[in-house]
């Protein structure tokens, strides 16, 4: 069953990551912090590869495994991130807001990918 406020971003027959769409239509506050930290740290702005190396070591993880399913995952992202945006706007209409979400992901996966 398939949620209506929920859209699915999908990457080469992977699901990715998803969208939910606000209720009311606007968007009143957001919260640029995550929901979980990151080696310590919830801005993602400033998260940065020893970040990631920190939380690998935290979940008994290999740092360079979790380093390269990052970059993997944000490579992917930016990737389809126009076209999750074109197809949210073709179901939902369109969403001014958006512009700026495509701009700061975009951002941060060229950062991610870079480091």
């Amino acid at each position: 069953m398939s949620d209506p406020d929920i859209l699915n971003v999908w990457h080469e027959q992977r699901l990715v990551g998803q969208l939910w769409r606000n209720m009311n239509g606007a968007i009143e506050r957001i919260d640029y912090h995550l929901a979980f930290d990151v080696g310590g740290e919830r801005n993602p702005g400033v998260i940065t590869s020893a970040h990631w190396e920190a939380l690998a070591r935290a979940c008994d993880v290999r740092p360079q495994f979790l380093g390269n399913l990052v970059r993997q995952t944000a490579t992917e992202l930016r990737e389809s991130v126009g076209q999750v945006r074109e197809d949210f706007e073709v179901r939902y209409d369109v969403y001014p807001a958006l512009q700026r979400i495509v701009k700061v992901v975009t951002t941060q996966c060229r950062r991610i990918c870079k480091e």
